[in-house]
């Protein structure tokens, strides 16, 4: 499976609550493991919910679910 995303930033980014800048051209990876394992978006990631999947109940922000 894929555990990470890569990516390219296409403008330069201020990170929120921070003085740190992303500059453009910088090679962004973003953890997908660490995204599925954080309880803000979903709860209890250590346990199997096929509910999870399931389009009618979905509990999770959906920004977060690749």
């Amino acid at each position: 499976g894929l555990s990470i995303l890569n990516r390219e930033c296409t403008r330069d980014y201020k990170v929120p609550e921070s003085d740190v800048i992303i500059q453009t051209g910088t090679q962004i990876i973003i953890s997908l493991l660490g995204i599925g394992m954080d309880e803000k978006y979903f709860p209890e990631p250590e346990l199997y919910r096929p509910e999870r999947f399931d389009e009618r109940s979905r509990a999770h922000d959906p920004d977060a679910f690749f």
